[in-house]
Order: structure tokens, then C-alpha cells, then sequence
């Protein structure tokens, strides 16, 4: 993790911080020494300021039609709180969705290094999705490097939307909000049978959370 984002991190989760809404920008930006726009792109990975902000009107569609499944795709890394799991510690889940159908899935990750990416996409496409034939990224390195070679193996082209057109990933963002509420959900009710002890379980519960939300 680097400087700017070690500062972020403490400073957000500080007794202090934990700002919600859009002020939150501002606020964590002043406070850090940084560019409001740098310290709206680190909050967008925030899963506990995600789940704050207010539900959109609409989403934003892409500017071009996708009717057949597996054509389109747009996959995300939504940050979650630490989640040890016998030796491993997972800390991000990888989310996927399918432009057309809205088939959704997510695989749980340790880092966001690009490897271990493009290993949880391979493990989302042995699934209910398949390898489409474009897949929408951010511009975030963790897709890069090992991701570019993968998808290129699997005939995927890849298109990657800058911090300036971040609506381009809206749809799978939206499913990183409802996602991140239905985990902190179970969460929060544990935590009220045994204030005591702070919960972080999401990583065994993932399953079952996709299923269900691909039932609605």
C-alpha cells in the first residue's frame, strides 16, 4: 500500500473519521493534504462509505446495447473488512456482472495483485459466467500485467474507464452497494447477540449472498 493511501486509510478510520455522503470528499481531502479527486477514488473503493451513500435514481446505461449473455461484462474489487479463514486472510472480493442477463459473481481475494485476479477470474468463469467478449475494467493496476495476458488467452478484449467516466462501471458498482449491505447486515446482527466481539465474517457467507441475490 503506498503513502497516500496508508494516510487515507488511517485518517478515514481514525476516531475522527468515518465521514459519510459526498461531504465525506471534501472533508477526507482537507484532512489528508490531497486532491478531492483522490480522495473520491480512494472512498469508491471504501466498502463502509459505499454503503452510506444514497440509492441513485437510475444507473446509467452504457452507450451501446448488449442483448446475448456473456458479451459484455464489468468486474470490480470491492474492499472488505479483513476476514481470516484458516491461514488465509482475505481482505477484497472480486465482482463480476453480465451486461445483459445481470448474472451476478464474486470470488474473495487476499490481495489485488494481479495475479491472484486473474486466478479468481478464472475460478468466477468456471462458474455460471463465461469468458465474454469484453470485459469492463477500472483503471486500477490490479487489472493489469497477469489480467491483461489472461483475458488475451481467452480471445476477451478489455477496455479499462478512467477516474473521469467512472459511470462506465456503474452497474457493477451498484452491485458492490448491495453486496457490501448484505454482508455488513449478517455483521451488524451478530454483533448485537454479543456486542463483545466485533464480527468480520463475509467470506463463508459470500455464496450464499450471490445465490440469493441472483434469485431476486
Amino acid at each position: 500500500m503506498g503513502r497516500t493511501e496508508d494516510k487515507l486509510k488511517r485518517i478515514y478510520y481514525g476516531p475522527e473519521g468515518y465521514w459519510r455522503g459526498a461531504s465525506a470528499i471534501k472533508k477526507l481531502a482537507a484532512a489528508a493534504g490531497v486532491s478531492e479527486e483522490t480522495a473520491k477514488n480512494w472512498l469508491r473503493k471504501q466498502t463502509l462509505w459505499q454503503v452510506y451513500l444514497p440509492v441513485p435514481k437510475y444507473i446509467p446505461r452504457p452507450s451501446f446495447t448488449v442483448n446475448a449473455p456473456n458479451e459484455v461484462h464489468q468486474a470490480d474489487l470491492l474492499f472488505l473488512p479483513h476476514d481470516k479463514v484458516r491461514r488465509k486472510t482475505y481482505r477484497y472480493a472480486l465482482t463480476a456482472v453480465d451486461i445483459a442477463s445481470r448474472y451476478k459473481d464474486a470470488e474473495p481475494m487476499t490481495s489485488k495483485d494481479s495475479g491472484e485476479v486473474a486466478e479468481a477470474l478464472g475460478r468466477i468463469y468456471k462458474r455460471g459466467l463465461k469468458w465474454p467478449k469484453l470485459l469492463q475494467v477500472d483503471a486500477g493496476t490490479e487489472f493489469m500485467g497477469v489480467v491483461t495476458k489472461t483475458l488475451k488467452d481467452h480471445s476477451t478484449k478489455i477496455r479499462r474507464a478512467g477516474a473521469e467516466y467512472h459511470r462506465g462501471q456503474s452497474i457493477v458498482e451498484r452491485f458492490n452497494k448491495t453486496l457490501a449491505e448484505r454482508l455488513f447486515g449478517y455483521q451488524y446482527w451478530k454483533e448485537l447477540e454479543d456486542p463483545s466481539k466485533r464480527n468480520r465474517e463475509w467470506t463463508q457467507r459470500l455464496p450464499q449472498v450471490i445465490a440469493a441475490l441472483n434469485n431476486e
